[in-house]
C-alpha cells in the first residue's frame, strides 16, 4: 500500500513539475519547445519511473545488509550537496 501511494504522489509531483515548467515566463525562446501534452506525459512518466527505481534500489541496499537503503540514499544526496552549499555566495 505504501509503495502504491508513493507512486501516486510521484505522479502528482511530476504533473506539478510539468505545469510549472510550462507556465514559467521566459524572454525569447520558450522554456519547453515541444508539444505541452507530450511534455506533460513524458515528465510524469520519467519522474514516476525514477521514483520507482530509487525505491527498488533502496530495497536492494536493505536486502544486501548494507543498511537502511532509503536512508542511505537520502544521506548521500545531502552529503553530495555539501561542497556546493559551503561555497555558495550568500549575498
Amino acid at each position: 500500500m505504501t509503495r502504491m501511494l508513493t507512486v501516486g504522489i510521484a505522479a502528482l509531483q511530476g504533473y506539478g513539475t510539468s505545469v510549472k515548467f510550462l507556465n514559467t515566463p521566459t524572454t525569447g525562446s520558450p522554456l519547453v519547445p515541444v508539444d505541452p501534452v507530450l511534455f506533460t506525459i513524458s515528465t510524469v512518466f520519467l519522474l514516476t519511473a525514477g521514483t520507482i527505481f530509487m525505491m527498488w534500489l533502496g530495497e536492494q541496499i536493505t536486502d544486501r545488509g548494507i543498511g537502511n537503503g532509503i536512508s542511505l540514499i537520502i544521506f548521500i544526496g545531502i552529503v553530495a550537496r555539501l561542497p556546493a552549499s559551503a561555497f555558495r555566495n550568500t549575498n
